[in-house]
């Protein structure tokens, strides 16, 4: 195959089984090769998904093979009747099927190591294609491997998420790298908090005008809205270069609503800054949390290290509770509700005296799908932040309305915690209302 000259690359994944097509297992493999390809200034062009039916398996390959570039195959090289890859591909290729002997010896050394018991039908993981590129497996059993047809070249690879993986970063993108030298796409995606898709893209419409070159795309996240800026050019730093200035305008434009770009997350970037990253010294931090049920501390303690700076939650659901572990009030309960600012400041202040925490976060609200009314509808969510100066203790809370259902508005409000702390451990005064 010639090399594709100043045009990007047709790219398919192809995801075989009849549990993918059904449903019952998610095609995360093509998810990830995609993301992965994209990085390197590849895009993907298109994903098909197939059952094991040997016909439409060889007919789907012809075709790719006819329009494609490069095409990355997922499953069915497995030990059961039901894999059918090697088979199906030796039929397009005119070819006969032969076994890995090396992948053989691999595997029963794997399992005598692992103590299983080798039976004769694990063979099967080793057939390949006469003529195939054969690459043995490091993290698994069954072995992956390449053919040129027609004027695509088909990487098969096994469905089992690691060792997929393994694969698409050992044999598929050194090749795609070593084949593709002239042409290159580069992405930059902005992850905003307290956005509306619509008002962004409002917000964004002059873009095509301004810069014509570059792409724009929306993806509705929720809560979180992510703006997608594509450039493409010869190289990958003139494609970089391309994206600069509009990535520098589109900051500009939304500011501090954004939190991180391309793979970050906010509880992620929470936890760095919590574990001291850009501030003088580690805080003792806490929550305080009634609706969300304790996810703001679940969403920071999946991390390594959060130990550094969490010191614990009370996850008080009951005004009993808000009464008795976070010293809330009575009066201020009865006068004021249980979701209100009065009573997310006084937990937020009373997490922090009862847990000797330097900086705390609050929460409580109506997550639904009952318990709302007309002056406090569900959805309807108070933040408080709490923190220590010295001697002085401070306080601030915000009202959010969320839309969705219950496991919507939880996320929803654990995350806009989240940036609430993100907001004051970067010394950003200003808290945006909501948008959309």
């Amino acid at each position: 195959m010639s090399s594709v000259t100043g045009t990007l690359p047709w790219i398919e994944t192809l995801a075989t089984g009849d549990e993918v097509v059904n449903g019952d297992v998610v095609d995360s493999n093509s998810a990830h090769v995609s993301r992965q390809l994209l990085r390197e200034g590849f895009p993907v062009t298109r994903h098909n998904a197939l059952p094991d039916d040997f016909n439409l398996l060889a007919e789907a390959i012809r075709e790719i093979s006819s329009r494609a570039d490069l095409c990355i195959c997922t499953g069915g090289l497995g030990p059961t009747e039901d894999d059918l890859t090697a088979d199906v591909v030796a039929r397009v290729l005119g070819s006969t099927v032969d076994f890995s002997e090396e992948a053989l010896e691999r595997m029963k050394r794997r399992f005598e190591k692992l103590g299983y018991r080798f039976t004769e039908n694990n063979r099967r993981s080793t057939r390949y294609p006469r003529g195939a590129e054969v690459f043995q497996n490091e993290v698994g059993t069954a072995p992956a491997f390449a053919a040129r047809i027609g004027r695509c070249h088909f990487f098969f690879l096994p469905g089992v998420p690691k060792e997929f993986q393994f694969f698409v970063e050992g044999q598929v993108l050194p090749w795609a790298r070593a084949r593709w030298t002239d042409t290159a796409t580069v992405v930059t995606q902005l992850k905003l908090l307290g956005w509306g898709e619509s008002h962004l893209a409002e917000r964004f419409q002059d873009y095509p005008t301004l810069y014509p070159s570059v792409k724009l795309g929306y993806r509705a996240h929720a809560p979180e809205v992510w703006l997608k800026l594509t450039a493409s050019g010869r190289t990958r730093e003139a494609a970089r270069a391309a994206l600069a200035e509009p990535v520098r305008e589109a900051m500009a434009r939304v500011g501090d609503s954004v939190f991180g770009q391309d793979d970050e997350d906010l509880p992620s970037i929470v936890h760095r800054l919590l574990s001291g990253e850009g501030i003088r010294e580690t805080l003792r931090f806490g929550t305080a949390e009634s609706c969300t049920g304790g996810l703001v501390a679940e969403l920071l303690t999946r991390h390594a290290g959060s130990s550094s700076y969490f010191q614990g939650s009370i996850v008080a659901y009951s005004n009993a509770i808000k009464q008795s572990l976070l010293g809330v009030p009575d009066s201020l309960l009865r006068e004021h509700g249980a979701v209100s600012p009065e009573c997310v400041a006084a937990m937020a202040s009373g997490a922090l005296e009862r847990l000797g925490l330097d900086l705390a976060v609050s929460i409580s609200g109506i997550a639904g799908p009952a318990g709302g009314t007309a002056e406090k509808p569900v959805g309807l969510v108070y933040l408080g932040l709490a923190w220590r100066e010295g001697s002085v203790t401070s306080t601030l809370t915000i009202e959010r309305r969320f839309r969705g259902e219950r496991v919507r508005v939880q996320k929803a409000a654990a995350l806009t915690a989240l940036d609430l702390v993100r907001r004051h451990l970067l010394g950003i005064a200003q808290i945006p209302a909501a948008s959309g």
